[in-house]
């Protein structure tokens, strides 16, 4: 689990700092090249909460715990 979240830190910290310059992209390359380890799982799981949701509500999801509380599940 602390792999994955370690993903959805990363592309925040990522979309934050410019380095991705096209979401839509950089989801899609998962399409071609699909996750295969927690962290990519995570990666890509912040990247599409980024982008269905807005930066902000992603990190007070993930800093809330609630994400936590869904891979408990």
């Amino acid at each position: 689990m602390n792999k994955f979240i370690d993903g959805v830190n990363v592309a925040i910290h990522d979309f934050q700092n410019n380095e991705i310059n096209d979401i839509d992209a950089a989801i899609g390359s998962f399409e071609v090249d699909p996750a295969d380890t927690p962290f990519q799982a995570g990666y890509l799981e912040g990247l599409a909460g980024i982008s269905e949701h807005g930066l902000l509500p992603t990190i007070k999801t993930l800093t809330s715990g609630n994400l936590r509380k869904v891979l408990n599940k």
